[in-house]
This record gives C-alpha cells, structure tokens and sequence, in this order.
C-alpha cells in the first residue's frame, strides 16, 4: 500500500512539474509573439501551440515516453 501512495505522490509532482514547465514555455512564446505580431494574432497562436502541444502529448506513445523519462530523470537527481 506505501508504494501505491509513493507512486501516486510522485506523479502528482511530476505532472507539477510539467504544469509550471508548460506554463512558463506558453507564456515566453506568447510574449515573443506578442513583439513580433501583435496582440491579438500572439494570442491565437499560443492557443493553437498550446493544444497542439496537448494534443502530442496525449496521441503521440514516443512524445509521452520522452517527456514522462525526462521528468523521472529530474525527480531522481
């Protein structure tokens, strides 16, 4: 049963991790499309990134290993 929660309480963190990460990424793409375009065309295009990126993650097996590897390897150091 300890393991359970041990399993449960690291994935919670780990999709943390990768919420915080996500954001800070949607937010930088925003703000240098935002100088680069304009308002109202930087919003648009991070929406369509941002589910894009969401929609990779979720469809794509080689995407979802890589990204779930690179936070287990963060969490062990």
């Amino acid at each position: 049963m300890t393991n359970d929660f041990e399993k449960t309480g690291n994935d919670i963190i780990n999709a943390g991790k990768l919420i915080v990460i996500a954001m800070f990424m949607i937010f930088l793409v925003y703000k240098v499309a935002e100088i680069i375009i304009g308002q109202l065309p930087a919003t648009v295009a991070t929406v369509v990134i941002g589910l894009t990126s969401v929609y990779m993650y979720t469809t794509n097996t080689k995407v979802r290993k890589s990204v779930n590897d690179w936070l287990n390897q963060s969490s062990e150091e």
